[in-house]
């Protein structure tokens, strides 16, 4: 799929990183299309994205350019205002050629003033690129402060970094404080082709293979090139020389009116016509023996030739990895940085099964995945939590949950009333109870074979819920809002009692950044940071993650299993599930094919811990867990 590079401007920074992770996450999951294909879905996915958040800037300002490298080419998606320029051989090319082609536009229909319900123009071009190329992705008061000359000379220096700092710096210069420039140099190409950069509509057929390099013959298949093509002509001379004795000595016969007595290139004499049709029948076989023995002789000199004594690839071989380009990037905001990205591979022709990733004496990768459901393209899963081996999953695009069972069957489980608030936000359970909060803080309960019951439940404390665990009987919510996890007491059936804050209000404890929550007599809390942090009576306690093979990424989510002493870390990062004690300490990593943990919403493990289930943006998977081993670190008593 290649090298991906989003530029966007006209939002905030934390919604542009919200956006860019759209952007990537929809494109890298269309694998089954053209990459310029995948490259357009995502884009009109990121502006549908922004149009359903409803956010405060209008669509008309937001600007975007979005570009894919793959195997020297570089395929460009643009939404004005943004600016592209595309630097080759010391010619400077703007892409689009004109900044007043939005405001020719007509205006797009509105629901209202600040959200226009449209999709915007997306600006389709491949480009080539050659050694030295440079791609810039700027924002549009580059374009608007600085004339082609003006960027073509500065991006003609010999060092990138100087480059984008002069950009910043001249955009600065004039008045424009707020400046974006993304520089992209490549040191080196696959190919060469000189092909200006073109528009393309959305393309839907499959992609044309890329010519093969030219292969270059070994001396020693040189010289088997030679000798099979002085072999060929050797044969070929020699049956045109016994083509001709035959031709003569039949050309006799027939003029004397007699029928040969001696059979050309044989030795079989023939005195009747029964001998003669014999013998020309031999003489067919033979010449049809020779014949086939040229063209033998000149596949295989053609082969030593021009194949240099290499193997083609066949369509259900995996092709050699083609170099791919190295690359120098630029991404100055406040000042200009460079990284050089990691080579992409190169795609196999067919389906290969996914070997084992390297693992330590600890991993446990396990490949006997049960894949219960998929999802239709409109749902937008979410938490997930079960009662046995029944699951429990939010869907956040409509605020209902589904109940899906280890056979595949799933049934509405809750459904949110028309015109309320009503809208299922968190989901989590006891031993027999799946609780459900709505978007009004209403609490509900279902079992395995009942409808949801509402709860009594004090709403007056909460203020910003983003995660809930039930533990010995009681809720807890981790709410953002009152800056406290609120433990909700059952004073009788069905019945909450008013909120005990965990923490208290003099605790010092910051929960603006946490995002998730687990309880199992600890409390451990997941920032957005990726920090993890343990509880005791709602003093900090001791949990240490130092003993990991490699460091976490940023964890989606954690779990822990009650009573068995395990805390469950998704680390999608790294493509992972880390199991530790609930000190810290670290047991073991769960691994799966398919970038399965890479892709994971959120996950729940029953309490025996012998099946991990997670779910995706596409499917609830069912993962059977070994036993963990028995020299395997344990949580203390």
């Amino acid at each position: 799929m290649g090298s991906l590079y989003v530029n966007l401007e006209g939002v905030g920074s934390e919604t542009a990183g919200t956006v860019a992770n759209e952007v990537a996450q929809h494109y890298f999951e269309n694998t089954t299309v053209r990459p310029e294909t995948a490259l357009l879905r995502s884009v009109r996915h990121a502006y549908r994205f922004l149009y359903d958040a409803r956010i405060e800037s209008p669509l008309s300002q937001i600007g975007l350019t979005a570009v894919v490298v793959r195997s020297g080419q570089a395929s460009i998606a643009q939404v004005l205002p943004t600016q592209f320029y595309l630097m080759q051989d010391e010619q400077l090319t703007a892409l689009p050629e004109t900044q007043e082609r939005m405001g020719s536009q007509s205006s797009p229909s509105t629901q209202d003033e600040r959200y226009p319900q449209w999709e915007p123009p997306v600006e389709m071009f491949r480009a080539t690129l050659h050694p030295h190329d440079v791609v810039a992705l700027c924002t549009d008061n580059v374009g608007a402060t600085l004339s082609n000359n003006e960027v073509e000379e500065i991006l003609a220096g010999d060092k990138i970094q100087n480059a984008a700092e002069a950009l910043v710096d001249s955009v600065r210069r004039r008045g424009e404080i707020d400046c974006s420039v993304l520089l992209l140099r490549f040191d080196s190409a696959q190919e060469t082709l000189s092909t200006p950069s073109t528009p393309l509509a959305e393309p839907e057929a499959e992609p044309t293979p890329a010519p093969s390099e030219a292969r270059v013959p070994s001396r020693g298949g040189a010289g088997a090139a030679i000798f099979g093509v002085l072999l060929a002509l050797l044969v070929m001379v020699g049956s045109f020389v016994a083509s001709l004795f035959r031709s003569r000595s039949q050309s006799s016969s027939q003029a004397t009116g007699r029928i040969p007595n001696v059979a050309t290139h044989s030795t079989i004499v023939t005195g009747s016509p029964a001998d003669e049709a014999r013998r020309q029948r031999l003489n067919r076989i033979a010449a049809g023996i020779v014949v086939l023995l040229v063209l033998v002789v000149l596949v295989i000199g053609a082969n030593a030739l021009f194949g240099g004594g290499e193997t083609s690839p066949s369509l259900t071989a995996e092709p050699t990895a083609a170099p791919q380009e190295e690359q120098t990037v630029e991404a100055p905001q406040t000042e200009a940085k460079t990284e050089t990205p990691s080579p992409e591979p190169v795609p196999t022709a067919t389906a290969t099964p996914e070997p084992a990733p390297p693992q330590d004496a600890t991993s446990a990768f396990i490949d006997e995945l049960q894949e219960l459901i998929r999802f239709e393209a409109t749902l937008q899963p979410g938490n997930i939590y079960g009662l046995n081996n029944t699951m429990y999953v939010l869907d956040r695009a409509t605020g209902a949950v589904y109940r899906v069972g280890t056979a595949g069957n799933n049934e509405v489980a809750y459904l949110p009333v028309v015109g309320t608030r009503s809208e299922a936000q968190l989901v989590t359970g006891r031993a027999d109870l799946i609780q459900i909060l709505d978007s009004a803080n209403q609490l509900f309960q279902v079992s395995n074979d009942g409808s949801p019951q509402v709860v009594q439940l004090p709403t007056g404390s909460i203020q910003e819920p983003r995660a809930s665990a039930t533990y010995d009987q009681n809720y807890y919510l981790l709410d953002a809002g009152a800056n406290d996890v609120l433990r909700f007491r059952p004073v009788g059936s069905g019945v909450y009692g008013e909120p005990e804050g965990y923490f208290g209000i003099n605790s010092g404890v910051d929960l603006s950044q946490a995002s998730d929550l687990a309880i199992d007599g600890s409390v451990f809390i997941l920032f957005s940071d990726g920090t993890i942090n343990r509880y005791l009576s709602g003093a900090r306690a001791e949990f240490s993650l130092a003993t990991l093979p490699s460091p976490l990424g940023l964890p989606r989510t954690i779990f822990i299993s009650q009573g068995m002493g395990s805390l469950y870390i998704l680390d999608a990062d790294n493509d992972r599930i880390v199991q530790v004690t609930t000190e810290g300490v670290y047991q073991r990593q769960i691994l799966a094919p398919n970038r399965l943990f890479a892709t994971a919403i959120d996950l729940y493990v029953n309490q025996g811990e012998t099946y991990l289930w997670i779910v995706g943006p596409t499917s609830v998977t069912r993962v059977p867990l070994p036993e963990l081993p028995a020299d395997a670190p344990r949580s203390a008593a």
